[in-house]
């Protein structure tokens, strides 16, 4: 799978992309809203972490969103580095958001197709409606394909504005 991924570039996100997607219509068919995650779900509650739940939860809504008329734009950036440590630094950042509003900005990250973890921001979209959050760092003593998803929402009313995704081998 990693031979593939390395071949094919970013175009190995499309196949993560399913993957994750199919995974999160199995962990939480019915969720509405990552809020919502249920702890009385159907599944066993040592199958996946809350936390995992809602990263989850997040890909399959973003997934299923409509597309907005002008829509913001998402971006993600994952970069993996190998020495003196191996460490991951991820940032979120977008364009267009509606000026001078807050945002609710999930950075999900996963190892090899397993989630790993959530990092929350709450940045202000700017007068001219760009906005980033912090650049994380993220040192792994695992190895393999990592992946970062994205997923913006207005703070105020949850409402989605996008999503992103990026990949990077260590």
């Amino acid at each position: 799978m990693q031979r593939v991924i390395r071949r094919v570039g970013r175009q190995g996100s499309a196949i993560l992309l399913i993957v994750a997607t199919l995974l999160a219509a199995a962990a939480s068919p019915a969720a509405a809203r990552p809020s919502e995650v249920s702890a009385a779900s159907s599944l066993s509650p040592d199958l996946f972490r809350t936390d995992e739940r809602g990263a989850l939860a997040r890909l399959a809504m973003a997934k299923a969103s409509q597309p907005q008329a002008l829509a913001p734009i998402v971006y993600a950036d994952i970069a993996c580095h190998i020495l003196p440590t191996r460490y991951v630094q991820d940032k979120g950042w977008g364009v267009d958001a509606q000026p001078n509003r807050q945002l609710h900005i999930y950075r999900d990250l996963f190892i090899n197709g397993q989630w790993w973890k959530t990092t929350e921001n709450w940045p202000y979209a700017s007068s001219s409606g760009s906005w980033s959050t912090p650049t994380g760092d993220h040192a792994s003593l695992l190895s393999g394909t990592f992946m970062l998803w994205v997923t913006a929402y207005y703070n105020s009313d949850d409402a989605y504005i996008g999503r992103a995704t990026d990949i990077c081998t260590a």
